[in-house]
């Protein structure tokens, strides 16, 4: 089956739009945005119509999803061939299913045709459903897997690979069959409340623990029965003691009243007679002259001033206590011997630097010495030896043992230039005056190889080096003496201070001294300071002395904190002498007008006390307590019968739960025993029509799993390590175990993916072939699983129709 053309009149963003797809494979490549998703959609939606049509939400709804932005016509046309005819689909949409209208004609004839189902084009031309197409022939973008979200092959795709499109009602029907069996199961045992028969069996065990309490809440009630009962009769008790204890509490109080009353005027004239004898004793103290408010506004500032004063006078003295005066330093020496520790330390480093510059040298020296003498000495010596065998080479030609052609050649060939190439001619043409030449040069050539021997004998030394070697002998010398110097001078300050001689430790006692220098300049202000206050000390002393003029007094400081202690105890006393004789005129008056109400008092009080016990009345805070302690005794029994009370009531409530749950007890078992016949029937059932699937898919399993091998090894080597298994699910043997595709990583999972979608589709399709749909799949996949899976396309195209939409010209099919 091949597509020819497709139009489209409004779909999506995409208006009046034509392909022609008679080249295979159709390549579209546009950037993202053109609508290349949109136009795949527009295939499928034209043969099997649209998808999600009942989602409650309209945005959810594919039909509204690929409504034209442009409000116009809603659909388009295709022209496909299948069965060796040519047939143009046209469809247009509506705003729901009932308003789409559809038209399937024959090319050739021009008619309508009937030979293809026009309401069911898809099902009826690629032998599945709507799902089984999308997870086979249409790959869309990010959608390679092959199996549903539940992790299994669509029941479509199971019956056309099983040759069973035309009988599919078994097999289609196994999920919804398989799906009720387990909703039936997991409404009796695993639903996402426990199901029916948990839910029956945790109900039974409660209903259980309810009916052992029965014993226990029968006994309860008794006890509650019989608590409340001789509760009630203590509380009688309780209430009867407590009125009689309120009756002597009134009593008693009266009678206390009366006496209270009298040693309270007795109270008020003692107080103030007390506060008129402390009077006249300030009175006395001051001499009769007692001071004014501002004078001991005036006495108390000076008070302050004196309090702070000494204050200031104890610091000063704790911060000069324990001054060491008697350490003689200088502080101009001080910094001398710093700089002369400075002076150490830099000399020594020095020195050690001196050293280690010699070291240098003497390696310097050695190595250069003897690089130009090797150099040197070898090229005299080849200079040498080069002449040497010039002087040899003239000689055989004299001699004659080299014939003339070889003469000739060595004259070419032999390296002299020069006089030598002259003694070589003259000795051809006179033998004697050649001899004479090769004489000489031997023996020049012989004085220069002496010469470079004895050079390499000998070893030289350069007057640079030694003035360098002088230099920094001369440094060091000087280094030297330098810190010898300053660690004299530092061991002499350190024997006149006193402190013990360490050159690793003379700065921080230099810094230790500079502490104490500081701290006597410190000692020297707050001596100055200390004196200052003292002396301001006596200022104040004699302006306290005009105070105590005509008061007997031995020491000045106590005197005028008890001047300020008087004055202030005179004013307090006089506001007291005040209150008191208020409070006794005011309580006077009372006794004068209230003296015949007193007196019924007292007869009351007296009557309601016996007259022999009126001596000794009860303390009234004892009976409060015995009060208290039976109204606390009656609230606690109280409490104790109301809870009896409520508990009992609780107890009869649960009597009656217990009761209800002893019949609840018996359906619950019936209940479980009807539910738990019917788990055991499901379950065998759901057993049984799985193995019959299992059965079912094992006869399709091998011609799968030889076409998923031809396909997986294009892109891989290991092909034997994958297998397929009866739910077509591939597996990878890693590390001796097979392990699921999910494994994987994404890229390899696509690609895996890939293979089974074509291997599915070259067993569901033996015969004509279908168009394969792209919608740019290969998202995950890096360059190098690109290249794989674009290799498995160009396969795939040598027997199928392939139209692939791709966002970049790197994905397209052999590199278009």
């Amino acid at each position: 089956m091949k597509l020819l053309n497709i139009h489209i009149d409004n779909f999506g963003k995409i208006s009046d739009f034509d392909m022609d797809m008679s080249v295979n494979p159709v390549i579209i490549v546009q950037n993202n945005g053109w609508g290349k998703s949109t136009c795949a959609a527009f295939i499928k939606v034209m043969f099997f119509g649209f998808e999600r049509e009942n989602k409650k939400s309209i945005a959810d709804r594919e039909r509204e999803h690929y409504r034209p932005w442009n409000k116009g016509i809603y659909g388009g046309s295709i022209i496909f061939e299948t069965g060796g005819k040519e047939y143009e689909l046209t469809r247009h949409f509506g705003a729901k299913e009932r308003d789409d209208s559809s038209q399937l004609v024959d090319i050739t004839t021009q008619k309508e045709t009937t030979d293809i189902d026009k309401n069911r084009i898809g099902e009826q031309l690629f032998g599945i459903d709507a799902e089984s197409f999308m997870r086979t022939v249409y790959i869309g973008q990010g959608r390679i897997a092959v199996h549903n979200a539940s992790g299994r092959i669509e029941d479509g795709i199971s019956a056309k690979i099983g040759k069973l499109t035309e009988a599919t009602d078994d097999v289609n029907n196994y999920e919804v069959v398989r799906d009720k069996l387990k909703s039936a199961m997991n409404d009796l045992k695993y639903g996402k409340k426990g199901g029916k028969i948990n839910e029956l069996e945790s109900e039974k065990t409660g209903l259980l623990a309810s009916v052992r309490q029965a014993d226990a809440v029968d006994e309860a009630i008794e006890t509650c029965n019989g608590r409340i009962q001789s509760g009630e009769e203590r509380l009688q008790t309780l209430i009867g003691k407590k009125a009689a204890l309120e009756l002597e509490y009134k009593n008693t109080g009266a009678a206390i009243a009366d006496r209270e009353r009298r040693k309270y005027r007795e109270k008020l004239t003692a107080d103030r007679d007390n506060i008129k004898n402390r009077l006249t004793e300030c009175e006395e103290f001051f001499g009769g002259n007692v001071p004014s408010e501002d004078d001991m506004a005036d006495i108390q500032r000076t008070i302050r001033d004196h309090e702070n004063l000494k204050v200031r006078i104890d610091e000063l003295e704790r911060r000069t206590e324990g001054m060491n005066g008697n350490i003689d330093l200088n502080a101009e020496e001080l910094n001398a011997q710093r700089k002369n520790l400075y002076i150490y330390e830099r000399m020594t480093d020095e020195e050690k630097q001196c050293e280690t510059d010699m070291i240098n040298l003497e390696h310097r020296i050695k190595l250069e010495r003897g690089y130009a003498k090797n150099r040197a000495d070898m090229l005299i010596i080849i200079a040498a030896i080069v002449i040497l065998a010039s002087a040899v080479l003239v000689a055989f030609i004299a001699a004659g043992v080299i014939p003339g052609g070889i003469r000739a050649v060595s004259m070419e060939n032999t390296a002299v230039t020069g006089s030598e190439s002259v003694a070589v001619a003259s000795t051809a043409e006179n033998p004697v005056k050649g001899y004479i030449t090769v004489i000489i040069t031997a023996l020049a050539g012989l004085v220069l190889l002496i010469i470079g021997v004895v050079r390499r004998s000998r070893a030289g030394a350069g007057a640079e080096s030694d003035r360098e070697r002088s230099d920094i002998e001369r440094k060091r010398k000087e280094a030297h003496e330098k810190a010898a110097q300053a660690h004299r001078e530092l061991k002499e300050y350190a024997e006149r201070v006193g402190i013990a001689f360490d050159i690793s430790q003379m700065g921080h006692e230099l810094y230790r001294m500079e502490q104490v220098l500081r701290d006597k300049d410190r000692y020297e202000q707050a001596y100055k300071q200390l004196e200052d206050c003292k002396a301001e000390e006596v200022k104040l002393r004699a302006k306290t002395d005009k105070w105590f003029e005509g008061i007997a007094v031995v020491d000045g400081v106590r005197d005028i904190n008890r001047i300020t202690t008087m004055a202030a105890r005179y004013n307090e006393l006089k506001e007291a002498l005040r209150g008191a004789e208020t409070a006794l005129n005011e309580e006077v008056k009372n006794s004068t007008t209230d003296v015949n109400a007193e007196k019924d008092a007292e007869n009351r009080s007296l009557t309601a006390v016996p007259a022999a016990e009126h001596a000794r009345l009860r303390d009234l805070e004892e009976i409060s307590a015995e009060k208290a302690a039976a109204e606390e005794e009656i609230e606690k029994l109280a409490g104790e019968i109301r809870g009896y009370r409520s508990m009992l009531e609780e107890r009869l409530e649960l009597r009656d739960r217990i009761s209800d749950s002893e019949e609840r007890l018996k359906e619950v078992d019936e209940l479980l025993k009807e539910y738990n016949r019917k788990y055991d029937i499901i379950l065998k059932t759901a057993e049984y029509i799985d193995k019959a699937k299992e059965r079912l898919n094992i006869r399709y399993m091998n011609p799968i799993g030889e076409a998923y091998g031809r396909y997986y090894g294009a892109i891989a080597d290991d092909r034997e390590n994958y297998k397929v298994d009866a739910g077509i699910n591939v597996t990878k043997r890693e590390l001796g175990e097979m392990r699921q595709a999910d494994s994987f990583s994404q890229g390899y999972k696509d690609l895996t993916d890939l293979a089974l979608r074509m291997a599915l589709i070259d067993v569901m399709y033996d015969t004509e072939k279908p168009f394969i749909v792209l919608d740019d799949p290969f998202v995950n996949l890096d360059m190098e699983k690109m290249e794989k899976a674009l290799g498995l396309l160009n396969i795939l195209a040598k027997d199928h129709q392939v139209i692939y939409f791709t966002c970049h010209g790197s994905r397209a099919l052999n590199g278009k």
